[in-house]
């Protein structure tokens, strides 16, 4: 059985330096979000191809607060709108 290639630790030195925030943990960033492809598609002989380098983290301002995620919460039995607490994470795929 091959092992699927997780092609999202490549992000790890980027300026959005993961897909979720946690204030409380030591580090704070984390890539919690992954893009896992078979070899097969890495290498494009099962009908679709992948670009490795087109992996990026998606983090528009409108889902954003400062540099983090805007997730939706409940601040005095409120709920306040926002989107996620993970960035999305995309990536191109060729149908050959």
């Amino acid at each position: 059985m091959a092992i699927p290639k997780d092609l999202t630790w490549s992000l790890m030195d980027e300026t959005t330096p993961g897909t979720y925030y946690y204030s409380k943990s030591p580090a704070g960033w984390n890539i919690l979000d992954q893009i896992m492809v078979s070899k097969g598609i890495l290498v494009g002989n099962k009908g679709l191809e992948v670009d490795e380098k087109s992996i990026n983290i998606f983090p528009p301002k409108r889902i954003k607060e400062g540099s983090q995620p805007k997730p939706y919460r409940k601040r005095q039995n409120k709920w306040v709108k926002g989107f996620s607490d993970h960035f999305p994470v995309t990536i191109s795929i060729k149908i050959l």
